[in-house]
């Protein structure tokens, strides 16, 4: 049944994702890197992971572009198996392929651990504001990587999900193995479940 309900959930994000304008997307990403930037306030996270965004999620890569300027080490997953990444540094745009679903990653892994970010920015097309519970994309990747990283709150990395406004949604059904984010950064918002 969750499950059911969660690929209801994908599909009506995805289908507004594609309805909303290259404009609209641009803008709300901007919004997006600001307050993600203002999280980062203070903040001594030398180790950032973080996704390759594709053409209709929150662009990732202004983001990835500002952070590894301000001298910061930038991990990108790698499609390593059947539900599994591995990380490689982000050096720049020459040091990444087209790998699975032409989705860019580095050409190759790094010893850095995903347990050695500072904080980890996760995709989601949906997220739960009181929970933190987060729909992906179904193929349990993100919720692979994070089962053996400790939650923040037992000193593990902060988990950020990027989703636009009309994806903070109450009451997502969840599963056990579903991975939960601590902070939800929107084009309006910062929330922390």
């Amino acid at each position: 049944m969750k499950a059911a309900d969660q690929s209801v959930i994908r599909s009506a994000s995805r289908r507004a994702r594609d309805a909303r304008s290259r404009e609209q997307r641009h803008a709300d990403s901007a919004a997006i890197a600001e307050r993600f930037e203002a999280l980062l306030e203070g903040e001594a996270a030398h180790c950032i992971a973080i996704y390759a965004s594709l053409d209709t999620e929150p662009d990732t890569w202004r983001l990835i572009d500002r952070l590894h300027t301000a001298g910061r080490m930038i991990l990108l997953p790698r499609v390593s198996g059947p539900r599994t990444l591995e990380w490689g540094r982000y050096d720049e745009p020459d040091s990444l392929i087209a790998g699975k679903w032409d989705i860019l990653e580095p050409k190759e892994p790094t010893t850095a651990l995903l347990r050695d970010s500072a904080i980890i920015v996760v995709p989601a097309l949906a997220v739960d504001p009181a929970t933190g519970r987060r729909v992906g994309y179904g193929g349990g990747y993100f919720d692979a990587a994070l089962a053996d990283v400790p939650q923040h709150a037992s000193g593990g990395p902060l988990r950020v999900a990027l989703c636009f406004d009309d994806e903070v949604l109450e009451g997502l059904p969840a599963n056990d193995w579903d991975a939960c984010v601590d902070v939800i950064v929107t084009p309006t918002r910062t929330l922390r479940p």
